[in-house]
């Protein structure tokens, strides 16, 4: 997800982890819209953990990192 979003946006695939990063930037910015959509509870990651984890390079995207990278952008994706 991140690489085919660095291809629209950069038209370079390369540039996957910049998106990756503004992604994440624009979540901490956000935190009470992370919060809202994490789940809570045994076997869920807390809010800070999904982001540690969405930091490192081939962990894959989910429809809460396609709403920060709309958001991060100020872009509508549609899927």
């Amino acid at each position: 997800m991140f690489r085919a979003m660095a291809y629209h946006l950069y038209n370079n695939m390369g540039s996957h982890m910049q998106v990756r990063r503004q992604a994440l930037n624009w979540l901490e910015r956000n935190m009470d819209i992370l919060t809202a959509f994490a789940a809570q509870g045994e076997g869920h990651f807390s809010a800070t953990e999904y982001l540690a984890n969405m930091s490192q390079p081939g962990e894959w995207g989910d429809e809460i990192m396609l709403m920060a990278i709309a958001g991060a952008y100020s872009i509508s994706i549609m899927v």
